[in-house]
């Protein structure tokens, strides 16, 4: 959900562009929430031309420092939510015989890296699910296609970077190593130069695209 501050960014970025931007807060593990957005959303609109699944959270932590409840939540997130909220928006695109979804994976989801096991394996299940959803909707004009954006500097790394809880224990036995890690990830993301309106213009030639690839992977250093 928006924060004020960010809500009044949103608006203020909108105002410049004259374009009308609606906030629709929605939590993508809660069912009810789902169905109303979706409701609400249609009468308003009549039609939902896109969805673009950006919710999602991350997990940092050497795998035997993992709790199976953090890696639940992760899952409840980045793919329950996902294929909650898209069930809710296809017999829309359906009857209509037309529309775009696009999954954010990571390039996390097509190769691994220590540390982010419970994250990456996520991404992965977002990766078989996508490519098997892409060729059920194809012959109904509902083109799925999966972003796949190596590091980029988000929130995601810094208030949610959500790192596990014994992770960060010095009692841990990696917990030297998971520090060391985590430097060289800030020092690979201080030295980046991608940020979110790059993705954002990317997810725009996305949607715009007549005949849109299956996977789009985003970063120099993730080709």
């Amino acid at each position: 959900v928006l924060t004020p501050p960010e809500g009044e960014a949103l608006a203020a970025a909108a105002a410049t562009r004259g374009v009308q931007v609606g906030v629709l807060p929605m939590d993508v593990t809660q069912e009810a929430d789902i169905a109303a957005g979706v409701a609400r959303l249609m009468a308003a609109e009549g039609r939902i031309d896109a969805l673009v699944h950006f919710a999602g959270m991350g997990l940092r932590g050497f795998f035997e420092d993992l709790l199976l409840d953090e890696i639940r939540r992760v899952y409840e997130v980045n793919v329950f939510g996902a294929m909650a909220l898209t069930q809710a928006v296809l017999p829309h695109m359906r009857t209509a015989r037309r529309g775009r979804i696009v999954v954010t994976s990571s390039i996390a989801g097509r190769v691994g890296s220590m540390t982010i096991s419970g994250y990456a394996s996520s991404k992965w299940a977002l990766e078989g699910w996508a490519e098997c959803l892409s060729q059920e909707m194809a012959p109904l004009g509902v083109h799925v296609s999966l972003l796949e954006p190596g590091l980029v500097y988000t929130e995601h790394f810094a208030k949610h970077r959500n790192r596990a809880r014994r992770a960060v224990d010095p009692a841990s036995p990696y917990y030297r190593w998971f520090c060391q890690h985590e430097h060289i990830v800030d020092e690979i993301l201080r030295r980046n130069r991608f940020r979110t309106a790059d993705v954002a213009a990317l997810v725009q030639r996305m949607l715009e695209s007549p005949r849109p690839k299956l996977r789009y992977v985003f970063g120099a250093k993730a080709r």
